[in-house]
């Protein structure tokens, strides 16, 4: 299974690329091909889609939602939450279909956006948690992208369920 970013830091937008063909859940003796079109589809999609957009969403939160209050902090989790991250599920879901030319670009988003958004909003709401508390806005982008390390196997997982 490849790993595909979430989110928009270079440096591990970049090594997920080449990551070797499966995930840490995963157990075979004998290694998996690296599937360089599906690296391709991701990292179009993590580097021209997602990430430009995160810098921008997360540029305008920071100078519309200004303090370090819980109310706040949680304002600003709940608004990562709730307003980006279902656009960006679906966006993923139907940026994906179309590159691997499906006919029906809505039909996976359909049966996976429910399932992807609850698994993202455990692992995202604690990890933004984090990121509006205690890391400088200057390396918000870099602490995301890290975080995107572990949900990009999650997001291949959920991607390759029937």
């Amino acid at each position: 299974m490849q790993l595909c970013m979430e989110h928009c830091f270079p440096v591990p937008n970049y090594l997920s690329k080449f990551y070797p063909g499966k995930c840490w859940y995963e157990t075979s003796d004998k290694p998996q091909p690296l599937d360089l079109q599906s690296v391709k589809r991701y990292a179009i999609f993590g580097t021209c889609i997602q990430g430009p957009l995160l810098t921008v969403w997360y540029r305008w939160l920071d100078r519309t939602v200004v303090g370090k209050s819980y109310k706040i902090i949680l304002k600003k989790v709940l608004m990562d939450q709730f307003l980006m991250t279902p656009h960006l599920v679906w966006l993923f879901f139907i940026a994906m279909s179309i590159m691997e030319g499906r006919k029906d670009i809505l039909a996976e988003c359909k049966q996976k956006f429910i399932p992807t958004f609850k698994t993202s909003c455990m692992f995202w709401l604690p990890a933004q948690t984090v990121n509006f508390t205690i890391i400088p806005t200057q390396f918000r982008v870099v602490y995301v992208g890290s975080c995107s390390l572990c949900w990009v196997n999650i997001l291949c997982y959920i991607k390759r369920q029937q």
